[in-house]
């Protein structure tokens, strides 16, 4: 909002009691603030719906992966598929958590409510580092 506006605005309340140059400048940065909304909200990808089906599930597998020291793999992933998977999503199911255990890093274990110390010895016993 324009300081100068926004103190003209504020100084006619006070001193002129009128209100009118002050409600100018709110519905300006109101309609402003509408139009950058607008805009942030057209540039977001939609939600993904398998993912948001099966969050929790997601989570679960993914936490016993690295909790239970089990590489990351189709084979190991697929032993541990929770049983509200139904079985023609399974597939597609693998592959997000195979993904997100190869995206997996300090900054979003808490997402699968990971300890850092069941991360670093995951990552210590899977791949040597």
């Amino acid at each position: 909002m324009p300081e100068k506006a926004y103190i003209e605005g504020t100084l006619g309340v006070y001193e002129l009691q009128r209100i009118e140059l002050l409600r100018d400048v709110f519905v300006w940065a109101y309609e402003r603030s509408c139009q950058q909304y607008v805009a942030v909200r057209q540039s977001l990808a939609p939600p993904d719906r398998f993912r948001l089906r099966y969050r929790a599930e997601l989570t679960e597998a993914v936490g016993r992966i690295v909790r239970e020291r089990r590489t990351a793999s189709l084979e190991s992933v697929g032993q541990i598929i929770p049983p509200t998977v139904v079985p023609e999503d399974q597939e597609h199911f693998l592959g997000l958590a195979l993904q997100e255990l190869e995206d997996l890093y300090e900054g979003n274990i808490g997402r699968f409510r990971l300890r850092s110390s069941e991360y670093t010895a995951w990552r210590m016993a899977t791949k040597g580092i």
